[in-house]
């Protein structure tokens, strides 16, 4: 039987950059945060940081794809690209990267001062919505704010539902 394309409304392409964190006691499922902003606004510059002072992981920078798959949205870096970071002042990198993670949250980069306690805000993707939270991604404390942030999200992604299980790109 020949395999059937995937309807195009399951799969869109993105600007921005997203990176993986470990769940679970055997850091064996992964969330995915999508950085958005625009052009220059700190996402390749938070996704280097978060990296280098967390647990981060790349799924891809610059150009992503997102596809809908049931319940689930996932991310991955788009195929020209992957395991490239851009780093301003230095240039292309290659990093090592998740193949691809289910999305958990969205970071839009955001320079004003931060509430102490957020809105409650979300952004949809092909039909389905998930946490939208604002950072400096200058601030020193972004990196582990964004850590904390999926961390808070891990029970609810993994309870309703079930992340990929991270599988390391072999490029």
């Amino acid at each position: 039987m020949p395999v059937q394309p995937r309807p195009i409304s399951h799969l869109k392409a993105l600007h921005g950059s997203a990176l993986a964190y470990r769940l679970g006691r055997r850091g064996a499922m992964c969330a995915a945060v999508l950085l958005v902003g625009a052009p220059g606004s700190g996402k390749s510059t938070l996704a280097l940081r978060a990296m280098r002072q967390t647990q981060a992981q790349l799924v891809g920078d610059d150009q992503l794809l997102i596809e809908r798959v049931g319940r689930k949205l996932m991310l991955r870096g788009a195929p020209r690209l992957k395991g490239l970071l851009h780093v301003a002042g230095v240039g292309i990198v290659r990093m090592p990267f998740l193949a691809a993670a289910s999305l958990a949250l969205v970071v839009r980069m955001d320079m004003s001062p931060l509430p102490l306690l957020p809105p409650s805000r979300r952004m949809r993707f092909l039909g389905l919505s998930r946490p939208l939270l604002a950072l400096n991604p200058f601030e020193a404390a972004a990196p582990e704010r964004l850590e904390l942030a999926v961390q808070q999200l891990g029970a609810r992604v993994s309870a309703s539902e079930p992340a990929l299980r991270a599988q390391r790109s072999s490029s």
